[in-house]
């Protein structure tokens, strides 16, 4: 959040390279440790050792997580900062139409990629699979982003106002 604080352009910078940097750890352990993701290359798994190891490795590890925890500073930065911009964005009929399309549609977006690995018993394309790793959790993210800014500004259809800011404002 510091970088955010004293210049907003390199803070911008800054995050953006924290997120490429966050997002190809993801498949470190994949590249240089050789865990295999699961379930997508379980047919190259010899033990249930190794199975656990791959599992504990991509979904207890941190630095799994990181990218995501980046971006929520982020969107914390712009709904302390940038509030009036994005209670634009939300209240007008068009961008609000529009990021909505273009925001719910990325986790749908990665849920339709990931069905091209459903297959587990054909060998997949391991650059379709490292890719699919590094942006899917990114896809993920940017699609709540939108959920999070219509429920902040109520703009949710709901007529609690308990996490809308329009009461402080």
């Amino acid at each position: 959040m510091l970088p955010f604080k004293y210049s907003p352009k390199f803070g911008f910078i800054f995050n953006t390279i924290a997120i490429i940097i966050t997002s190809f750890l993801n498949i470190v352990p994949k590249l240089y440790f050789g865990y295999k993701l699961l379930p997508y290359e379980i047919k190259q798994l010899n033990s249930i050792q190794d199975m656990k190891a791959s599992l504990m490795r991509y979904q207890s590890f941190t630095d799994q997580y990181l990218v995501m925890f980046i971006i929520g500073i982020i969107i914390g930065y712009i709904i302390r900062e940038k509030n009036s911009f994005i209670k634009y964005l939300v209240r007008n009929k068009f961008w609000s139409i529009l990021l909505s399309f273009i925001c719910y549609s990325l986790p749908v977006l990665a849920l339709i990629w990931s069905q091209d690995f459903s297959d587990i018993n054909k060998t997949q394309n391991k650059l379709n699979i490292n890719l699919w790793f590094i942006f899917g959790k990114i896809l993920w993210s940017f699609g709540n982003i939108w959920l999070i800014f219509v429920i902040y500004f109520n703009k949710n259809g709901m007529k609690s106002n308990e996490y809308s800011c329009d009461k402080n404002i």
